[in-house]
């Protein structure tokens, strides 16, 4: 995870510097709302995109690939709703991370809810 974030303030930093060169003050109001939502949007369209191909670039490093029951990656719908379900499970005090603690798979909730799993490519490289 330490490695998604790095990536991730880099993105944030772009996606920022973006927004503000339309907007120069993003820090009250209504726009402090709109800035908020378009950096959701913006790592929403970072993680769908990697994961319809099965890894983001930390998941391949560490040889983790995300898959459908046959084994295949996610449509773009499912991981648009993994995404999703991964914020409102955050929202909840991390209860959809924290899952993978009891579930005997160890799987994330919204992975479990969506039928997808994370599975061990490193040993197949």
């Amino acid at each position: 995870m330490f490695y998604e974030g790095v990536l991730l303030s880099a993105l944030w930093i772009t996606a920022g510097f973006l927004f503000l060169a339309f907007r120069k003050d993003a820090t009250a109001g209504v726009w402090q709302i709109i800035f908020q939502v378009y950096l959701l949007v913006v790592t929403g369209i970072y993680f769908v995109s990697f994961w319809r191909w099965g890894q983001t670039l930390p998941m391949k490093t560490w040889g983790i690939r995300l898959t459908d029951t046959q084994g295949h990656p996610p449509t773009v719908s499912l991981s648009i709703l993994r995404y999703l379900l991964a914020l409102l499970g955050l929202c909840f005090l991390g209860v959809g991370l924290l899952w993978a603690l009891f579930d005997h798979d160890r799987q994330f909730l919204h992975d479990r809810l969506l039928g997808l799993r994370l599975e061990d490519v490193s040993s197949k490289i």
